[in-house]
């Protein structure tokens, strides 16, 4: 994982961002940084969104099974399925992230999670502000 990755990865800021144009692996950090954090921090929660739940299963997934699919179901599952994609990734150490598409409608249903961590992929501001704001 090069430079800016890396640095994004490794990152302890209340609320890093990584920024940059299509192909350059914003995903792949995003999932990496995703999972070391389930791993240290057993029995926790969070969630990690995309805009829409197509955009999950299209543009997420592929790319949490091409790092980490080889662990599973040793070291994580994915759990209650909607329309053929996962609402969950849960962790063997009690961690569990919600799966969710995240738009200004639906920055209501975020509020009052007690998730410790949040993170969005594929972030756009003039439909998602809300949501971010939210949690």
């Amino acid at each position: 994982m090069p430079g800016a990755q890396l640095d994004f990865v490794r990152s302890k800021a209340y609320s890093p961002a990584l920024i940059a144009g299509r192909g350059y692996g914003k995903t792949v950090g995003f999932s990496a940084k995703a999972f070391a954090y389930a791993a240290e921090n057993p029995g926790g929660r969070g969630v990690l969104t995309q805009p829409t739940f197509g955009m999950i299963k299209r543009n997420f997934m592929p790319v949490w099974d091409a790092q980490f699919g080889s662990l599973a179901p040793q070291h994580w599952e994915y759990r209650t399925y909607q329309q053929g994609t996962p609402q969950e990734i849960a962790f063997k150490n009690g961690f569990v992230y919600d799966l969710r598409p995240a738009t200004n409608e639906m920055a209501e249903s975020f509020r009052g999670a007690t998730y410790c961590v949040a993170g969005m992929d594929e972030l756009r501001n003039e439909d998602q502000l809300a949501c971010y704001l939210a949690l």
